[in-house]
């Protein structure tokens, strides 16, 4: 019944979702497809008898699945010796109505399980307009495996008690009539139920797949969600009490990735911003290093993947990871040997544009054979096509963005450590330039 539930839920929803803008392949993951043998009691029989439920459903446990009376023991492997029913008897729904069940408080004796039941009925039902065998293809597999063809337009339906007619028979181009209803002369119904009976946290599930294109999961499940707020406040779809629903797959495992990765990202950057300064020891070459280069590479990274249309997934935030790595490299390789040429204050502009063209072009070479090797090993990953591909092209791309912009960083840091030393020059020659006080005699 809370599979049946969940499922109608799910049918409600599925058509609610086809109106995300950006969803496409909107569909109900159906686990129907598998022949069950269903028997409904009869509660007021089972308390005339004193018989619990517990009780009928574990001597059909017993008698049905077994149960281990005695342990054979084979070296130091032991086997349980069970005891139940023969399969020619278990593969019979009509056996298994005659098993007995003991009955209760004491009392001796046992009663079939064919009085405990309450019994399917069978429904005579007239068709006009349409032949019985092409109403019965129309019909779900569940309802033909429960119908049986008597006349050209006439056909019987066994349901279980307490089902309706009008449930199970689906619309069909012709009209039908019911004619007389009597109960069966069987315990068992046949119908159609799940392949498997998903749970999850001890609660019964049921899964509408949606599927992203043109927008991030993420957009797409907030409009979503928003949109499913508003349908059960409306009272569009009604949920059973106890029901909740929660979004699953890629979403989910983007939220968690996302958060994950903040804290990552700021542990990394505070980490590089330390080891920069502990290998200037300057706040000042560390301040135009980060304000120099992370702007131009990230802005590269971004171009590219941009370029490739490709989301800001985990695996590029990682790549970006990666590229400030990189990026901060350089920029020490350039920032320390710039700061070791300024020990002592230039004399005037000629000389501070002699310390930074010399600082610049004997750092030059190292730091394009950085970028021309991270390059030459990272941009075949591109064309790669194996295990573990569509996880490195998205990583890649903005590590090798952010390295071909990264080449703008050997002019750069050059030019902003210029600019400083010329502004310090212009404040010292002012100080120098400036008269004192003249005292009128």
């Amino acid at each position: 019944d809370d599979h049946a539930a969940l499922e109608r839920v799910a049918e409600q929803i599925e058509p609610l979702l086809r109106g995300v803008a950006g969803a496409a392949d909107v569909q109900m993951q159906r686990e129907g497809g598998k022949p069950y043998a269903e028997l409904r009691l009869d509660r007021e029989r089972l308390a005339r008898f004193g018989i619990a439920v517990e009780q009928v459903l574990q001597t059909l446990e017993v008698a049905v699945g077994g149960m281990p009376l005695a342990w054979s023991v084979e070296g130091t492997q032991r086997y349980g010796v069970r005891i139940r029913y023969p399969r020619e008897r278990r593969d019979d729904t009509d056996e298994l109505a005659q098993v007995q069940v003991p009955r209760g408080n004491g009392q001796h004796g046992a009663i079939p399980l064919l009085l405990l039941a309450a019994r399917p009925v069978e429904h005579e039902v007239r068709l006009s307009g349409i032949t019985a065998t092409a109403w019965v293809r129309a019909q779900a597999l569940g309802t033909q495996r429960i119908t049986t063809v008597l006349a050209p337009d006439r056909v019987l339906l066994t349901l279980p008690a307490g089902e309706e007619p009008a449930a199970a028979i689906a619309a069909t181009t012709g009209t039908w009539s019911l004619l007389t209803s009597r109960p069966g002369d069987q315990a068992f119904t046949s119908v159609i139920g799940p392949m498997a009976i998903r749970s999850e946290g001890g609660k019964r599930t049921q899964y509408v797949l949606l599927r992203a294109e043109g927008r991030g999961e993420v957009e797409v499940i907030h409009d979503a969600d928003a949109l499913l707020r508003r349908a059960i406040a409306e009272q569009r779809v009604v949920l059973p009490p106890g029901t909740t629903w929660r979004w699953v797959g890629r979403y989910e495992q983007q939220v968690k990735a996302a958060t994950t990765m903040r804290w990552v990202l700021l542990a990394a950057v505070v980490i590089m911003l330390v080891l920069i300064v502990i290998g200037t020891r300057s706040w000042l070459v560390t301040t135009i290093i980060v304000g120099a280069n992370l702007s131009v590479t990230t802005a590269g990274g971004f171009i590219a993947v941009w370029l490739a249309g490709v989301e800001l997934t985990t695996a590029v935030v990682v790549g970006f990871l990666v590229l400030m790595g990189v990026m901060f490299n350089d920029g020490i390789l350039l920032g320390t040997y710039l700061h070791d040429q300024f020990r002592t204050p230039p004399r005037d502009v000629e000389d501070l544009h002699r310390r930074v063209f010399l600082a610049g072009v004997r750092r030059r070479r190292p730091a394009l054979m950085t970028n021309c090797t991270t390059l030459l090993a990272l941009i075949p990953v591109l064309w790669s096509d194996g295990r573990g591909a569509e996880v490195m092209r998205p990583m890649v791309l903005p590590v090798i963005g952010g390295m071909v912009a990264d080449f703008v960083s050997l002019f750069s840091v050059p030019v902003f450590f210029a600019w400083f030393w010329e502004w310090r020059l212009r404040r010292t020659s002012r100080k120098q330039e400036t008269p004192g006080a003249v005292i009128a005699p």
